[in-house]
């Protein structure tokens, strides 16, 4: 995956956690896994917060509010996460077939994670070639899931 501009080039932009698709948790319904993700990092009490982030009309806006100084985060949420991501990806693909099916057929070098806002822990920048690209880790491990499970059907 490099930035949004390829994800469109080669038709991967369905791999973006801004990529808007239906996910159920906990019986509540979120418009991508962006809008789940920044819902986990939120203090299970602050109910405004919580649904204001879970029904933002864009997956960019969900990211935004949690950045606001009044939303109250979790004091574990950069612990988690990486399972919350893992939760995320999980139920999106999980929950929606075709797109399950999709990222199956997506060659394994396209799932490493380029980023130019520098974010060495989810990807690599491509300014410096350096990261981590947890996110790219956590998409070719659940490929490898999804691929056993469809030879088992």
């Amino acid at each position: 995956m490099v930035i949004n501009k390829t994800y469109n080039q080669k038709g991967l932009h369905f791999l973006s956690n801004m990529f808007i698709c239906d996910i159920i948790y906990k019986n509540k319904k979120f418009k991508s896994s962006e809008h789940l993700y920044q819902y986990l990092k939120v203090d299970e009490t602050a109910i405004w917060w919580l649904e204001t982030i879970r029904n933002a009309e864009f997956p960019a806006i969900a990211k935004k509010l949690t950045k606001n100084k009044k939303c109250p985060l979790k004091q574990d949420y950069k612990k988690v996460s990486l399972e919350n991501m893992w939760l995320c990806l999980y139920l999106k693909f999980n929950q929606n077939p075709e797109l399950k099916l999709y990222l199956t057929k997506v060659p394994d070098e396209d799932l490493t994670e380029y980023n130019y806002w520098n974010d060495r822990f989810w990807g690599i920048s491509i300014q410096t070639e350096k990261g981590k690209d947890m996110l790219g880790y956590l998409y070719r491990n659940l490929k490898k899931i999804f691929i056993k499970e469809l030879e088992n059907e």
